[in-house]
């Protein structure tokens, strides 16, 4: 039975703040490594992705909290001498080397050093010794990845799949390899790379850079409003990775921008203005959430000119000459009070109610006049 408490480094009477905050430091920490070029990591780091899911639905539910605490005593009550020390883990790979793994761990760690040319020599002489073992077909793509081979990566990581279908890191692979390739037009390239990011989502329908990565082809099929469903929930569920957060940032600004009409100046000069109330506000409110994730400074600047364009739209302009009847309407509408005069009170609030409001105008208005002056 899996001890949540010990993976969280906690004690049993931990609070629910404490647990949370252990779970989203284990999420971050272990998400690094799902993509770890090591097959045995990346295992490692998903397992543990899943256990830290688990710990959270249980442990932050006083129900099943209460009931898995109850389990967990029993557990250890019982586990007393009955256990064997010497026992030999029949899952232990140290008794059962495949001539292969030896190979498959030089080729990661050459990898890792960024030596792909001696990688693929090593990674093909694995694939020679056990032509059936699929994570040396994964090493092999790999490293015919990293070395740009796109057509020869996607062919060896398809055998790879074919060999453990269910590995989803696999799928994750060729989806890259199709997004790289230069050899088909950008449509095409996304289309047999969602197909196989999708199957990589069906297995592990949480992962958060698989996610990630549907969030991007979402941003690239001009999807924002897709893609930023898919960011905001890896935040609430993952946390973001530096560069996601970026990119929330980036479709927030996209987005506020969709709200106003773009004018063009000639000569590569252009600029944005609101022309009404409800996409003002649309857009003053995307602006704000980009502000929350953009790390680039000029791009901050150019998020906090959007908002003050969006602030200044939402603003009145007077037009002094309406508003100097309140010379004239003011005194007449305390004249018709003191004489009780209910007509002239009703006509002069009218008047004044009219003057203020044709006085003032907002200035979205006036940027919808002057746009339709340009046409």
């Amino acid at each position: 039975m899996e001890d949540y408490y010990d993976l969280l480094g906690l004690n049993g009477d931990a609070s629910d703040e404490a647990i949370d905050e252990a779970i989203n430091s284990g999420l971050k920490k272990w998400r690094k490594r799902v993509n770890a070029p090591d097959p045995q990591k990346q295992r490692e780091a998903s397992e543990k992705m899943e256990a830290l899911q688990e710990a959270r639905e249980i442990l932050l539910d006083p129900v099943k909290r209460e009931e898995y605490d109850h389990q967990l005593r029993e557990a250890y009550e019982q586990q007393g001498d009955d256990t064997i020390p010497n026992e030999v883990d029949p899952h232990d790979e140290s008794t059962s080397m495949d001539p292969a793994d030896e190979l498959i761990q030089e080729a990661t760690a050459l990898i890792n050093q960024d030596n792909y040319a001696d990688a693929i020599v090593v990674a093909t002489k694995a694939t020679e010794v056990n032509g059936n073992h699929p994570y040396a077909w994964e090493a092999l793509a790999k490293a015919h990845f990293f070395w740009k081979e796109y057509g020869d990566a996607l062919y060896e990581i398809k055998r790879a799949i074919n060999l453990l279908p269910n590995e989803d890191f696999f799928y994750y692979i060729a989806f890259l390899c199709q997004y790289n390739r230069q050899d088909l037009k950008k449509s095409e390239k996304l289309n047999l790379a969602e197909e196989f990011l999708e199957k990589a989502l069906h297995i592990k329908p949480d992962n958060p850079t698989y996610m990630e990565e549907s969030a991007s082809i979402a941003q690239e099929r001009g999807k924002i409003n897709k893609a930023i469903n898919i960011l905001k929930k890896v935040e609430k569920n993952h946390g973001l990775s530096d560069s996601a957060r970026g990119d929330l940032g980036t479709l927030y600004y996209n987005r506020g921008l969709s709200q106003a009409q773009k004018v063009n100046f000639g000569r590569g000069r252009s600029d944005y203005y609101f022309t009404d109330r409800d996409s003002t506000l649309k857009g003053k409110d995307d602006f704000s959430e980009a502000s929350k994730y953009v790390q680039n400074n000029s791009f901050k600047d150019a998020v906090n000119h959007r908002i003050s364009q969006a602030n200044d739209a939402l603003s009145f302009k007077n037009r002094y000459k309406i508003l100097a009847l309140f010379i004239l309407i003011v005194p007449l509408f305390f004249n018709a009070l003191v004489s009780f005069n209910f007509i002239m009170i009703v006509f002069m609030a009218a008047a004044g109610y009219f003057t203020w409001k044709y006085g003032r105008v907002p200035k979205y208005e006036l940027n919808r006049k002057y746009i339709n002056s340009l046409r």
